[in-house]
């Protein structure tokens, strides 16, 4: 919490162009990787059952190496969380959804996306899986270092204002070096 004291705790990050934007993906990629490594081998059941601990890990993974920015967005109804990193690009915002679960999304697929990463922008997209009977899984909760900074300890109460997350993240464009 003490690195990121001066920094707001809703922010996002100031990308100059797209080969930017493709440089973040993958380093995000990489940490959801071996995320998944390390899923796997401590937890028999992983991912299943996972996404919010998983999730949160992430988010305080991105965070130790730079992105303040780095959220857990979830759905409370269908029960699914998944890593976001809001961001700014030529004036549009958008989101790196990161999603380290992910496979455990998908039952009529013979190959399920693992470690599902990808960019949407800012306003009502969907995330759609076959997960809860292909509902849609656009949150109604976030987690971020707001929240945190509230109260460390609570991991369980998601802020259910993700109105006011979107509107406060894209007014605090940051940049970041990772």
């Amino acid at each position: 919490m003490k690195k990121y004291e001066n920094v707001s705790g809703f922010s996002a990050m100031y990308l100059k162009n797209e080969n930017e934007l493709f440089e973040h993906i993958n380093v995000i990629y990489d940490l959801m990787y071996h995320h998944y490594i390390l899923g796997k081998r401590d937890n028999y059941n992983f991912p299943h059952s996972e996404c919010c601990p998983s999730s949160q890990n992430l988010m305080v993974a991105g965070m130790m190496i730079g992105y303040p920015n780095a959220s857990v967005l979830g759905n409370g109804y269908y029960d699914h969380y998944y890593t976001a990193f809001p961001f700014l690009l030529n004036g549009e915002k958008g989101l790196i959804v990161a999603d380290p679960t992910s496979d455990q999304l998908w039952r009529k697929r013979n190959v399920r996306p693992r470690n599902h990463i990808f960019v949407v922008k800012h306003g009502k997209w969907k995330y759609k899986t076959d997960w809860a009977g292909g509902g849609d899984l656009y949150p109604d909760g976030y987690l971020n270092l707001s929240t945190l900074r509230k109260d460390i300890y609570n991991w369980d109460e998601y802020d259910k204002r993700v109105d006011e997350f979107f509107e406060n993240v894209f007014g605090n464009p940051i940049k970041i070096n990772v």
